[in-house]
């Protein structure tokens, strides 16, 4: 931006004997270095690194043929050049463009869809197929846009200045290769992820530059009556252009391949924001070009307005998409939430509520309990004699016991219970909308201790097991508990009870009542 800077600055500061004689020698002193420093780029490059800048170098090495050819003319050693005229040699001129094109296709880039991680797993074929039809769609916006920009600036004057033969020919070639490179050149930086970024900025801003100069003399050899010698406007991009490609080419290479500049989390997010954003700015430009001179009043009409409704389609098309994948994505990230809030309140081995969940729960039915007096039950269960079965068969087989049990349990209990696995072997249900909390409590620790009654299979082996079932009550007719914790603690020390003073196994566990101190305790049915 400095050297276009100066250049610019000489163009406006120099007095007019000055500059005809400054204009001639800068493009020619920068050409010729960016071509020194383009072999000397291209020389020094490891292997894998060559081919995207030796096709440069006949670019360079172009734009200095015609920077001594325009010193030769403006000395006026070339004779019969009152006026640049198109030759068939400029045909040659075509050349450097498509090499360039191929140039950005073998540029060392990756996938704007890749990770960059070798171990992320791979897109499925929706996920593909959807990403394809975005690249095209953005692809078409890409060049129907920079169509219509050319057109409306360049071609639609071309076009209406009644030049034929080879003069149109080589301007609308010119024209179309020009915009075919700087549409390769948004694409890039569309969709792919330069493996080294400030090369490719410097080589986009040499294109471009050299391209919107190339333009400007397009546009006086066919439609102006100005000298191409005189076209300041191409002066300033024909010096700075071939110098930023060149630095493109010095410009040092990743040391490892696939080693890329690692960026913070701030800037990577701008960088996506910018890559979603760039085949936008071709649409606004190109808007812009239609939309002023129709609110001065200017009609639309012919190719312009053609091209302007395809554009219109094409944006309508990429909006719907964008709409059906925001609704896409607004529906995944709903059911991944839903997945997270079951994991985080659920026991991941049984399924069943986890503590959080469960006291969580408990303090809501207690909190209740203390406005309204609302009664409620809670069952404190455990395995008995679940340490030796863990140890003898395995911690595996443990797990596939811890299951068959959360599943019994919940089989036991009525839907709108709330069974949940506290933590290593223990359990407990909590009962509300209950009449009679300890008549439901004693009810449901029996069903409980039924279910348990027939064997699990452990390794192909029955095995009996039992639990321990402790219960704690409250109702209207009692004191009201302080907390939750105070009618968790009664239910575990009503289950300890049980477990003490159980019978074996295959018994019927005992169950316990936690009553407030008022009221002595009712037997405990062993």
């Amino acid at each position: 931006m400095g050297l276009l800077a100066v250049a610019a600055a000489l163009c406006l500061l120099l007095p007019g004997t000055a500059l005809d004689a400054v204009r001639p020698a800068v493009p020619l002193a920068a050409s010729s270095a960016a071509l020194v420093l383009g072999v000397l780029g291209f020389a020094r490059a490891p292997p894998r690194e060559r081919l995207w800048r030796g096709l440069l170098l006949p670019g360079l090495a172009t734009i200095l043929a015609g920077a001594i050819e325009w010193v030769l003319y403006d000395s006026g050693n070339i004779e019969g050049f009152s006026r640049q005229g198109p030759r068939a040699a400029d045909v040659l001129h075509l050349a450097p463009l498509v090499l360039a094109l191929f140039s950005l296709m073998s540029y060392p880039s990756r996938s704007a869809t890749s990770t960059g991680d070798p171990g992320a797993r791979p897109l499925d074929h929706d996920h593909r197929m959807r990403s394809s039809i975005i690249i095209i769609l953005d692809s078409l916006l890409i060049v129907v846009s920079t169509l219509l920009i050319v057109w409306i600036v360049l071609l639609r004057e071309v076009a209406a200045s009644g030049v034929h033969g080879l003069t149109f020919t080589l301007g609308i070639t010119h024209a179309t290769a020009g915009s075919a490179l700087v549409v390769a050149v948004i694409l890039m930086w569309t969709f792919r992820r330069p493996r080294n970024g400030r090369a490719m900025a410097l080589l986009t801003g040499g294109m471009g530059l050299t391209a919107v100069s190339e333009a400007a003399i397009v546009h006086v050899v066919v439609v102006g009556p100005t000298p191409v010698n005189q076209a300041l406007i191409a002066w300033p991009g024909l010096t700075v252009g071939p110098l930023l490609i060149a630095l493109a080419i010095v410009a040092p290479p990743c040391p490892r391949q696939g080693e890329e500049r690692v960026h913070s989390a701030r800037a990577a997010a701008a960088l996506r924001w910018g890559h979603l954003y760039l085949p936008y700015l071709p649409f606004g430009v190109a808007s812009a070009l239609v939309v002023l001179p129709a609110a001065r009043g200017d009609s639309l009409g012919g190719f312009t307005l053609q091209l302007a409704f395809v554009l219109a389609a094409l944006v309508t098309i990429r909006q719907v998409i964008t709409i059906a994948q925001n609704a896409r994505l607004l529906t995944r990230i709903q059911a991944a939430q839903r997945s997270l809030h079951h994991q985080a309140h659920h026991d991941p081995l049984t399924g069943l509520a986890n503590r959080a969940l469960f006291t969580a729960t408990l303090d809501r039915a207690v909190a209740e309990h203390r406005e309204h007096g609302t009664p409620l039950a809670l069952l404190y269960c455990d395995i008995d004699k679940f340490k030796p079965i863990n140890d003898t068969f395995g911690h595996a087989a443990g797990d596939d016991l811890l299951r068959a049990v959360a599943g019994r349990l919940r089989g036991a209990v009525r839907e709108q219970d709330l069974p949940a696995r506290l933590g290593g072997d223990e359990f407990a249900v909590l009962l509300q909308d209950v009449d009679d909390p300890w008549a439901t409590g004693q009810r449901t620790a029996e069903r409980v201790a039924e279910a348990m009654d027939s064997s699990f299979m452990i390794h192909s082996r029955p095995c009996r097991v039992s639990v321990s079932v402790g219960v704690a009550v409250t109702d209207a007719a009692e004191s009201a508990i302080d907390t939750s914790e105070d009618l968790l603690r009664r239910a575990d020390q009503a289950m300890y009870s049980a477990k003490k003073h159980s019978r074996p196994p295959a018994a019927s566990p005992v169950s316990s009542r936690a009553l407030s101190p008022r009221r002595p305790p009712p037997p405990s049915g062993r």
